[in-house]
């Protein structure tokens, strides 16, 4: 039986992070596996750039719900970002609308659930997440 690993968990990317013109700490030197996704040497750098932009969406960009951070996060890859705001904000149990505050308690929830949605799965234990929260 074949079984398919999703592309973020293949890239150690889980949260699907566009690749740009930022050169994320612990980038694979190898790019060429994905054309559109950044690729990580291993998952605790992909998990590190989510927590990084998503804390960044809050404190550069002013986005304190799940609706504006989803739908920031999502905007060139979800045709409808409305499903995936309230997928999140349902696994968190609150509004989409509510004030959020992305700190060591919040983030690895959100991140847990957009790696769910991202890639059907959410793989990762929680120490290994909240590690990579850490950093801050």
């Amino acid at each position: 039986m074949l079984t398919l690993v999703p592309r973020g968990i293949l890239n150690h990317n889980p949260g699907n992070i566009v690749r740009s013109h930022i050169g994320w700490r612990g980038m694979a030197d190898d790019q060429s596996a994905d054309a559109h996704f950044a690729v990580f040497t291993e998952p605790y750098w992909g998990l590190r750039a989510m927590a990084l932009l998503l804390r960044n969406y809050q404190a550069k960009h002013q986005l304190c719900t799940i609706d504006g951070i989803i739908r920031r996060w999502a905007e060139s890859r979800e045709g409808d970002a409305c499903d995936y705001v309230r997928e999140v904000a349902d696994g968190l149990g609150i509004s989409r609308h509510a004030f959020v505050c992305l700190d060591a308690a919040t983030l690895p929830q959100v991140m847990r659930a957009i790696i769910g949605r991202e890639n059907g799965m959410q793989p990762y234990p929680d120490a290994l997440i909240a590690r990579a929260v850490s950093v801050f």
